[in-house]
């Protein structure tokens, strides 16, 4: 007989998964108009935050620019202690500093746990929550952030030889039931409408994530998932018409796509969720991967009308041990900074509409193993012999800040692909009236790109990555980027690439 370990699992804050059940009967109308066509109608009036391109009038902690943006962290904020000391760190050690000064706009942190709010089913049966744990999380949030909040039913179990042994399906429809009341009451606490809300709540949380990477912790049960999205979704449409609500995260890529989630999301009729999330990480060269699954997504379904998010995803600095305990190669931080741009651009010029950088700004998963997650980071976190010291800045917090300056308010519909030949790549993004062009050179030799159609005298053209060793050598942030300015003759330019990701914006 096998023995049976539950797994518990911290994700960014003071949470450990435990789970239960699951949810409920009407069905909420898709909506029949069409984003983008500059119409607010009726369905979106009622429900704003689905198309802020086309209703302006959105609630003041929200805006659009914000809506729009594509950057993201899990966490969104850093830590004033490495998650490697002691037990999970709690709002006061929260330091939402970072969050700011890289310009992040989105972000995951916090799971809500159904076996937390009501732990005992003397509290089911008794319609008792404790909302302790997540009324002090997410009432730290800061106002006017957008925060996706993963919702939990089931708990995480292996036996002794790492076999997953969930299963999504509830053992009776009273258990559904009662799991449907538990969304219905948390999302209505979170959705600050002024109904039932948490008191003092600043953020509202309109992005609902029903479990996180379903495909590996119940590969076969598909089938017990489609239910529990299904229920979950009219479960929190009900009380909240303008929630959006996203897959649980598909982390086993093409094998979780293929075997779980297609069978799954076509048992529903591509019903029943607004945004399919997925993860992927990898080595500095796995940017490309991860791009090209969001184009085995949109094949997986080609009718249906859903957005593409990428909400987990990265490459390390330094070293990590891989799943055997073998030590991975080596990846300097410039490696790493490189590669963070890569991660995102291309995504975004395959249609995905954002992309979180995980596992966040400082790095350090929280256990012992120095696994990937364990080096990902943006900051140092003072262990390991190849650290710098807590709180160093690597040279990727620093092109992700100069990143989000310069793609920050872009058309992010019009993304142009100039070239994807010969390893060499370059995109092109309006932004405020300009346009700004990032190109890099996937090669170990110098090459040319011509960049036409510039609408200006001359371009800025500057380096993605700091002109440093490390980050801890940045003294000055203004100065620490090359840059050069370049005449424009017949509307277009010649540019030599080397390794290094490269702006050019119109001056």
């Amino acid at each position: 007989m096998k023995k049976i370990i539950i797994v518990g699992f911290v994700m960014s804050v003071s949470v450990s998964i435990g789970i239960f059940f699951i949810l409920q009967k009407r069905s909420v109308p898709p909506p029949v108009s069409k984003c983008g066509d500059n119409i607010c109608d009726e369905f979106e009036k009622r429900s704003p935050y689905l198309c802020p391109k086309d209703c302006v009038s959105l609630p003041s902690v929200f805006n659009r620019s914000s809506l729009d943006s594509p950057f993201g962290m899990l966490p969104f904020f850093s830590f004033d202690k490495s998650l490697r000391e002691g037990p999970p760190p709690k709002p006061e050690h929260f330091d939402f500093k970072p969050t700011e000064d890289l310009g992040l706009k989105w972000g995951r942190a916090h799971y809500l746990i159904w076996s937390m709010v009501q732990p005992t089913k003397n509290d089911v049966d008794k319609e008792r929550y404790d909302w302790s744990d997540s009324d002090s999380v997410l009432g730290s949030y800061p106002e006017g952030f957008n925060a996706v909040e993963n919702i939990i039913a089931f708990s995480a179990k292996v036996d002794d030889e790492g076999e997953h042994l969930d299963n999504f399906s509830f053992p009776n429809k009273e258990a559904e039931e009662e799991y449907i009341r538990f969304v219905k009451k948390g999302v209505e606490r979170y959705d600050g409408d002024g109904k039932d809300d948490m008191p003092g709540l600043k953020n509202p949380i309109k992005y609902w994530q029903v479990e996180n990477e379903p495909d590996l912790k119940a590969k076969k049960d598909w089938s017990g998932y489609a239910n529990l999205l299904k229920i979950t979704y009219e479960g929190i449409k009900s009380v909240c018409a303008d929630c959006q609500v996203i897959i649980g995260g598909m982390g086993g890529e093409m094998r979780g796509l293929n075997e779980f989630f297609k069978p799954a999301l076509e048992k529903l009729g591509g019903k029943y969720f607004d945004i399919f999330d997925y993860h992927c990480y990898g080595s500095k060269e796995d940017w490309y991967k991860c791009g090209r699954l969001a184009e085995e997504i949109k094949m997986a379904f080609p009718d249906n009308n859903f957005e593409i998010w990428l909400t987990e995803t990265g490459t390390w600095s330094g070293n990590h041990n891989d799943p055997s305990g073998q030590p991975s190669k080596i990846q300097t931080e410039e490696d790493q900074a490189k590669a963070l741009v890569k991660f995102y651009v291309y995504p975004l010029s395959r249609g995905v509409k954002k992309v979180f950088w995980a596992w966040g700004i400082l790095e350090g998963f929280g256990g012992p193993e120095n696994n990937i997650f364990d080096k990902t980071g943006l900051m140092y976190d003072g262990y390991y012999s190849d650290d710098l010291g807590f709180g160093v800045k690597k040279l990727s917090y620093y092109t992700y800040k100069k990143m989000v300056e310069m793609l920050e308010g872009s058309e992010w519909d019009t993304i142009e692909t100039i070239t994807e030949k010969n390893d060499m790549y370059a995109y092109k993004f309006l932004r405020g009236g300009k346009t700004v062009w990032i190109a890099w050179n996937d090669s170990d030799s110098e090459k040319e790109v011509v960049i036409e159609d510039i609408g200006s005298q001359e371009v800025k053209i500057t380096e993605a990555v700091a002109n440093c060793d490390s980050g801890k050598e940045v003294k000055d942030r203004s100065t620490a980027f090359s840059t050069k300015t370049e005449g424009i003759k017949n509307g277009k330019i010649m540019l030599k690439i080397k390794d290094i990701p490269v702006f050019v914006e119109e001056i």
